[in-house]
């Protein structure tokens, strides 16, 4: 597997907890978290809250790889 680590950042004020995650990976991939959910609270958007790994399959051809 090969890694790639992404920071999540928030900008203002929140009343909820916010989970974090990734979806439509290509196959054979997943995903963890550090730090989720993120606890209610408020942030200037300058710093990580919490973190997602992307976990790419070694047969992972290189690529762009664009889904929304």
């Amino acid at each position: 597997m090969h890694d790639a680590w992404f920071g999540v950042f928030i900008k203002g004020t929140w009343t909820h907890s916010s989970d974090v995650g990734m979806k439509l990976l290509p196959t054979g991939s997943a995903y963890s978290t550090s730090y989720a959910p993120i606890a209610p609270g408020h942030a200037n958007g300058k710093l990580t809250l919490a973190y997602a790994d992307a976990q790419l399959a070694k047969t992972t051809p290189v690529g762009t790889y664009r889904r929304c």
